[in-house]
C-alpha cells in the first residue's frame, strides 16, 4: 500500500492561515523518569493530512440539525479513486472563474487540466448516483512534496467549473494543497460549499503527494482519528488497481 500521509512530527515545517503551529513537549522525561510522555498540540487544518466534511462549513446559528461527527459515521471509507497530477495554470488562461474574492494571476486547477490528466489513463468516471460505486479523486502537485507554511503564499486552489464537476462524479476528494478554495476567498468558501451537501462527503487536505502514487486508478483506504472535531487527523492508503 502506498501511504498519503504526512507525519506528525515536532520538526516539521507544514503550516497554514498563520495558525499556532504543532507542538510537542516532553512532560515527563528526566533522568528519574520510569516512562517518557508527550503533550502535543495542534490544529488539523495546518498541521497533518486531515480530512472533513458538512460540519467543517456548518451555521450552528442558523441551521436545524447538525451535520454528525466522521467519527459517528465510520473509523475509515474505502473507495475506488482516480489519482492525477494536473498541471497549474493562471486563473486568466482558464476561461474559467471562482467565485470567491480572486485575482487574475492566481495560479489554479482547471476542469480542462483535471480533464486532461484523467484522459492519460482513460478514466471516464460517471456522474454519482444514489446507491452508485462510492468513487474518489485524489489530486496531488509536485510542488506540494516538501512540507512549507503556506501562510500568506496564495496556494494553488480550484476554479468553480472544475469543483462543480468533482461534486458531480465524486464523493470524496483529497487534495496535496492546504485548501481547495482561496487563502482569501472573502469569507465565502464556494468550493467547500459547492462539494459538500451531506456529511458523508468528505474532503481531505494536505495529503502527501508520494512519488509511488503515479497517475492511474486505485483502491482508496481513508483512515480517519475517532475525534469529535470538524476536522480530523486522516491518512489515505492507496493500492493499485491497474
Amino acid at each position: 500500500m502506498i501511504d498519503c500521509s504526512r507525519v506528525i512530527q515536532a520538526s516539521s515545517s507544514l503550516g497554514a492561515y498563520q495558525l499556532t503551529p504543532l507542538h510537542i513537549k516532553s512532560i515527563a522525561r528526566q533522568p528519574d523518569s520510569s516512562v517518557n510522555c508527550d503533550r502535543i498540540s495542534f490544529c488539523p487544518h495546518n498541521a497533518c493530512t486531515h480530512t472533513e466534511n458538512l460540519r467543517h462549513i456548518y451555521n450552528f446559528s442558523r441551521c436545524g440539525t447538525a451535520p454528525r461527527f466522521l467519527c459517528e459515521l465510520a473509523p475509515y471509507f474505502d473507495a475506488r479513486c482516480d489519482v492525477i497530477w494536473p498541471k497549474p495554470c493562471a486563473l486568466k488562461s482558464t476561461g474559467e472563474g471562482y467565485q470567491g474574492k480572486n485575482e487574475v494571476d492566481d495560479r489554479v486547477i482547471s476542469l480542462a487540466e483535471i480533464a486532461r490528466a484523467l484522459k492519460a489513463f482513460d478514466s471516464k468516471p460517471k456522474v454519482r448516483e444514489e446507491g452508485s460505486v462510492c468513487r474518489a479523486i485524489m489530486i496531488l502537485l509536485e510542488e506540494d512534496a516538501l512540507a512549507k507554511d503556506y501562510s500568506g503564499t496564495n496556494p494553488v486552489y480550484f476554479t468553480d467549473v472544475a469543483m462543480n464537476w468533482i461534486a458531480q462524479h465524486y464523493q470524496h476528494v483529497l487534495y496535496s494543497g492546504p485548501s481547495i478554495d482561496r487563502e482569501d476567498d472573502g469569507g465565502m468558501t464556494p468550493n467547500h460549499r459547492t462539494f459538500l451537501h451531506n456529511d458523508m462527503q468528505t474532503i481531505s487536505e494536505l495529503v502527501f503527494p508520494n512519488p509511488k502514487a503515479s497517475a492511474g486508478l486505485y483502491r482508496l483506504h481513508l483512515q480517519l482519528m475517532n475525534l469529535r472535531s470538524d476536522a480530523v487527523p486522516s491518512r489515505p492508503f492507496l493500492t493499485s488497481l491497474a
